[in-house]
């Protein structure tokens, strides 16, 4: 596609667009990301392949948009299972919010080694199976298991600091 075509076209369906993902989410920042990716998509496809570009470009905004939102009601989800796990580390569920709980598995999953935190993230907030880790990553799926043990165990100790950090700043 021709450098004029696709400024045409980017000026004409942009704004429809933004509207469009409007039906999906409030955050309009976020749609904007959308629908730019999405033109982004558009100047790498073989134009020749696209028949009805309105169509191609509402197909294409419809399904990044679902796909974001499931990534992120999955990145929640793993939070939020995580945070509601944790009274079981002995937190006094008065003394944490959920919202500081959620930070506080957050932050335990970003203090984790980069290749143990891929794998977490991996299976906890995309649902993919050990062996579809280990076919991704090029390792054993006792490797991904083993890996996914040290998470969890590195999870619940950074937890159990930070509930003793936090009974010290109040006392």
């Amino acid at each position: 596609m021709d450098r004029e075509k696709f400024i045409e076209i980017y000026k004409r369906y942009y704004p429809e667009l933004c509207l469009f993902l409007g039906n999906f989410s409030a955050d309009a920042d976020k749609n904007k990301d959308i629908v730019q990716d999405v033109f982004l998509k558009l100047a790498r496809e073989d134009s020749e392949k696209i028949r009805n570009v309105r169509g191609w470009l509402y197909y294409a905004a419809r399904n990044a948009m679902l796909n974001h939102l499931r990534n992120e009601k999955s990145r929640e989800k793993c939070l939020l299972d995580s945070a509601l796990q944790m009274p079981v580390l002995d937190f006094d569920q008065d003394s944490l919010s959920l919202e500081e709980r959620l930070e506080m598995v957050e932050n335990a999953i970003s203090a984790l080694p980069q290749e143990c935190r891929d794998i977490f993230v991996m299976a906890k907030q995309e649902g993919m199976s050990y062996k579809d880790i280990a076919a991704a990553k090029g390792i054993s799926p006792k490797t991904v298991a083993t890996q996914m043990g040290i998470a969890l165990s590195r999870i619940r100790e950074y937890c159990r600091a930070q509930k003793f950090k936090f009974f010290k700043k109040t006392l």
